[in-house]
């Protein structure tokens, strides 16, 4: 049963404390920030070259808004309202307005996700949507896709036209994972998967099922990078080893090295460096792709630092360096696809800040998160993700920590305590848990500045928790 509906005040009031354009000395009007968002939206897809694929705001729009009618818009239209506000979601009184449930789990379910993905369509998940604005932009984005999967499940083999397509639809849910909710990432990646999966039921032809394989591997990597985001690394590390074996079938070495590479991180969050090293060994010796070592050489030294071997680390970093992706290009996963599938600098000096904290070396660690963040920011906005950015933050906070720098340990934190509900993935709560036990160290009983951090960690971590249970 749906709550009732309630009057969004906070948005309200956030728009009447602006003053109006027209210099009248009145609050700003629903026309005019209706117009605001829509220039918003307008300078964000204008700087990708094309055309904003909503209908827009209207005077409606934020009366239906400020109403309650609607809670939780899509996140294009939530980035304009806050950009224009200068506020976040959560502030604005923005929020996933869900049925309530007598049992639901303290993590949203990966099986709720593919009850929500049964359908290449998208209906299930359009009956989750709770609004007709967001329900309209669910529509309008997913056409394209529901028209390419009637095609291809209408043709009698897989022509070359139709490979292309789907290759176009995997780059465009890889490239949309910088800023995508990673429910809809699951969704979209499955619905291309269960595709590929139904040409493999159809056709003998080799060269068809080469491709039919290497679909299904790629979709199933975006399935378990975006499950492990939502919380699940269990099935995350499932999905992982079916993508690895997809890819060996479809004798694609770019691709096994990618599943070799996250089937390895994912055992390095689990503690077990020992297990990632033979996968890692296994991905290197099966590929001469310099973009791919780049990225399995990272990693490895991640395992090497969980297992306290600094010179193994610096070895292992060392050897990523002469590796890195040269002249000749780094493939169709680093490349072609991009997005999700492309391991640049800055997620390499991400990762090699993660190895440093291991090490318990903040300075290094502080050196190489710098780096990262500085990189992520030269980014254009629309292409900067959010969830590395986000982690890169707590991680930079855990070096300050180390380095006994609590006030910028703090200040590291400050866009971390902000972060809206879709953003506080488990891989960001998981990360300031550590910052939160470095806060616990005796040394810092008596400190007050460290008392204060560890308290807002433990009120977003409640607060984290309670917006998984209102799901």
């Amino acid at each position: 049963m749906r709550p009732a509906m309630v009057p969004n005040h906070q948005l309200r009031d956030a728009r009447m404390a602006v003053p109006s354009s027209s210099g009248s000395g009145r609050p700003m009007s629903r026309q005019e920030l209706a117009d605001a968002c829509n220039a918003e939206l307008a300078k964000k897809y204008g700087a990708l070259g094309r055309g904003c694929p909503w209908a827009g705001f209207t005077e409606k729009t934020i009366g239906a808004l400020e109403r309650g009618e609607i809670r939780w818009p899509n996140s294009d239209y939530r980035d304009a309202l806050c950009a224009v506000l200068k506020l976040d979601a959560r502030s604005l009184g923005l929020y996933i307005d869900r049925p309530v449930q007598s049992d639901v789990d303290d993590e949203p379910c990966v099986e709720r996700v593919v009850d929500l993905a049964s359908s290449a369509s998208g209906a299930p998940l359009a009956a989750h949507i709770d609004d007709a604005e967001q329900l309209l932009g669910w529509s309008v984005g997913q056409s394209a896709a529901e028209a390419l999967s009637f095609a291809a499940r209408a043709a009698s083999s897989m022509d070359a036209q139709t490979t292309s397509d789907l290759f176009e639809q995997v780059k465009y849910i890889a490239r949309d994972y910088a800023s995508e909710h990673r429910w809809q990432t699951f969704t979209r990646a499955r619905s291309v998967r269960d595709l590929a999966f139904d040409f493999s039921n159809r056709t003998r032809r080799p060269d068809d099922l080469v491709d039919v394989y290497m679909l299904a591997s790629l979709s199933s990597l975006l399935m378990s990078s975006a499950a492990f985001d939502l919380g699940h690394p269990s099935a995350a590390l499932g999905l992982a080893r079916a993508a690895r074996t997809l890819a060996g079938l479809s004798m694609h070495a770019e691709a096994e090295a990618w599943a070799l590479g996250l089937l390895a991180t994912l055992f390095n969050w689990r503690n077990q460096p020992e297990a990632a090293l033979v996968l890692l060994e296994q991905g290197r010796r099966g590929t001469s792709n310099t973009a791919s070592l780049f990225r399995l050489n990272h990693i490895a030294a991640r395992s090497h630092a969980l297992l306290g071997d600094r010179r193994a680390t610096e070895d292992a970093l060392a050897e990523a360096l002469r590796c890195g992706p040269g002249d000749d290009g780094g493939g169709l996963l680093q490349d072609e696809i991009g997005g999700e599938f492309r391991f640049d600098d800055a997620r390499a000096s991400a990762c090699a800040g993660a190895a440093w904290l291991h090490l318990g070396d903040g300075v290094s660690a502080k050196r190489s998160l710098c780096d990262a963040l500085d990189a992520y920011q030269a980014l254009p906005s629309v292409q900067r993700p959010w969830a590395p950015v986000n982690g890169a933050r707590v991680d930079l906070a855990a070096a300050f920590v180390l380095a006994d720098d609590l006030d910028g340990a703090g200040e590291a934190m400050e866009p971390i305590f902000r972060l809206p509900d879709a953003q506080r993935i488990s891989t960001i709560s998981g990360r300031l848990a550590t910052v939160r036990g470095q806060l616990r160290r005796p040394q810092y009983q008596r400190d007050a500045l460290a008392q204060r951090l560890d308290a807002r960690i433990d009120a977003w971590t409640h607060n984290r928790q309670s917006a998984i249970s209102d799901r």
